[in-house]
């Protein structure tokens, strides 16, 4: 049975709470809901809303999160029973954000005592907030979980990208419409990669989940129309909570490999143009040609490829697509493609394995993926022993296929020839990957390290061991702090010197100049460099704090701070 709220809360506060209110949900754990649900209300708080971030997961993995001192959490009142008032529940976190009953406890225990202090303050809610994000327990416990539903405006839902974590999802979801038949659903999604497993299609979480349970328990066509997706995070060892040592590696590996996807990505879909199709099949086809990277053998790519589209179009949510499975399926040897568009693919496949710029992209990309692999398994910090080999491995690897993309931008320079394979932003991406390899040297060095480290705040444990103080850390990035952005500047100027000089090596090392960023008059664009230094070391010192405060420019914050606006659109919030 579900919790009895309804003679606890006034019916007329009901409206009021579910206008500004939206729960976090999903249908298991470790797929970064609480993460989720802290960034959301933090970006919110940014922008000037009130936000109240209410606690309702008995395990309180926000306090985690956060790294809340036990002092500060002890201060809180948690007994439902206190004659106290609502402020005595609440910790002011930053300008703009409350965590409302932040206390921990067993899940039986906690989950009866937040819904009393729910109950008891749900009107001091709706005084004080102009957004309320609860953070529900993970997994589908009535008791625990969906009796709250009555009382929010909108469910996100988080999920990865992975067939398991769809199901369950779907699961949840199925909870929930039994709850509330009308509630919207807003998905996220976390870990987010586009190209799936054959019959998989990462974005269709109905489907998936449909896919495998009998019809009577399905979600219906109808309620498949209230779920929207709003953010879609690519996986990021920067904002993992796990990187709990200063690393400068992971996070210039993370934006290396981002850079030369992205070069990568515009190869491609420049070659996917020839493909005679709409825009949205193309597009599809382009998705699997990025991320499935094995060109040996044409013909059973293709093959693959046609298995892959035939399993997205019996499982996607769009009905469209299965009806064009069921007008394309035919005797031509694919289900999917036609003959011309088969033969297309085939074509730009033979293109793609024997181009060099191509197959060194691919190369790197792995190379960097392993790297990362390897330093995200590791869990003793900065320059670990296990990891040399792919420092030395890393830094061979990227300044060759940055001279392959500098004789392909000098090849390509303006002028009556055809028109160049590549943008100029890709060149940019190229620039931005030189500085990286640069600066993964420089930051390496022993005293520019100590120099990083002195941006980063520690306290001594219960154990007496001194350790990150993730807590100090994250309130910096949110204020102010005149003392710490002076060191910051001092450390950004003493370490933007040798970053340039490593460009300048590399560029006489292997003829780099078409890569090096210039200004309007063609002379070296130094701000362009210096604006660069300072976004890495922001980044470099704040990796691992799980917020996406911490990161300014790459795709995860940016894809989380859409996410937001995605939401604030949905809801109708503004400051």
């Amino acid at each position: 049975m579900h919790m009895a709220m309804s003679s606890s809360i006034p019916s007329d506060l009901v409206p009021v709470l579910r206008s500004r209110s939206l729960a976090v949900g999903s249908g298991k754990g470790g797929v970064g809901k609480s993460t989720t649900a802290l960034n959301v209300a933090l970006l919110l708080a940014r922008q000037g809303v009130r936000t109240a971030l209410v606690d309702l997961d008995p395990l309180s993995n926000v306090a985690v999160i956060l790294d809340i001192p036990e002092d500060k959490l002890h201060a809180v009142a948690h007994d439902p029973n206190a004659r106290q008032t609502f402020t005595s529940f609440v910790l002011s976190y930053s300008e703009g954000l409350d965590l409302v009953f932040p206390h921990a406890g067993g899940r039986e225990d906690g989950s009866r005592r937040k819904l009393r202090l729910f109950q008891r303050f749900a009107p001091q809610l709706v005084e004080r907030y102009d957004a309320v994000i609860f953070d529900l327990p993970a997994g589908i416990s009535a008791d625990e979980n969906l009796g709250f539903l009555p009382y929010v405006g909108a469910m996100l839902l988080v999920t990865n990208a992975e067939p398991t974590s769809h199901v369950s999802a779907g699961g949840y979801l199925r909870s929930v419409f039994e709850v509330r038949p009308t509630m919207p659903v807003l998905v996220w999604h976390n870990r987010y990669r586009p190209a799936g497993e054959s019959g998989f299609d990462p974005r269709a979480v109905a489907a998936n989940y449909n896919r495998y349970v009998d019809e009577e328990l399905q979600i219906s066509p109808e309620e498949t129309l209230r779920i929207r997706d709003v953010a879609f995070v690519p996986p990021d060892p920067a904002l993992n909570l796990l990187q709990t040592e200063l690393d400068p590696t992971v996070t210039i590996y993370s934006k290396i490999a981002e850079t030369l996807t992205l070069v990568l990505d515009q190869l491609i879909r420049a070659m996917a143009g020839a493909i005679p199709a709409a825009a949205r099949s193309r597009d599809m086809i382009a998705y699997y040609l990025i991320h499935n990277t094995d060109y040996a053998n044409p013909n059973q790519y293709v093959a693959d490829l046609d298995a892959f589209l035939v399993g997205v179009a019996r499982t996607g949510d769009d009905g469209r697509l299965q009806d064009l499975w069921q007008k394309l399926e035919r005797s031509e040897g694919h289900a999917m493609l036609s003959r011309t568009q088969a033969e297309t693919v085939r074509d730009i496949v033979e293109r793609l394995n024997g181009d060099e710029l191509v197959r060194e992209l691919v190369r790197v990309l792995r190379i960097l993926d392993e790297a990362l692999e390897a330093l995200a398994g590791s869990t003793r910090g900065f320059l670990q022993q296990n990891s040399l080999d792919h420092h030395r491995i890393v830094r061979g690897a990227v300044p060759k296929v940055l001279k392959l993309l500098a004789v392909e931008f000098d090849q390509n320079s303006p002028g009556p020839s055809a028109p160049p394979r590549l943008p100029v932003f890709a060149r940019h991406a190229a620039a931005t990957a030189l500085f990286l390899i640069a600066a993964d040297k420089e930051l390496a060095d022993t005293e520019t390290y100590e120099l990083l480290r002195r941006l980063v705040p520690s306290r001594i444990d219960g154990k007496g061991n001194r350790r990150r103080d993730r807590y100090q850390q994250i309130l910096r990035v949110l204020s102010r702090d005149d003392e710490y952005h002076r060191l910051f500047f001092q450390v950004v100027r003493t370490v933007f010197p040798g970053i340039t000089r490593r460009i300048s090596s590399l560029n006489e090392s292997f003829a780099l100049r078409s890569l090096m960023l210039r200004d309007a008059s063609g002379k070296v664009n130094a701000s362009a460099y210096v604006k660069l230094t300072t976004h890495l070391v922001h980044d470099v010192v704040n990796a691992g704090l799980g917020v996406s405060i911490s990161a300014t420019y790459n795709a995860a914050s940016q894809a989380i701070r859409t996410g937001v606006e995605e939401i604030v659109r949905d809801r109708g919030w503004r400051s």
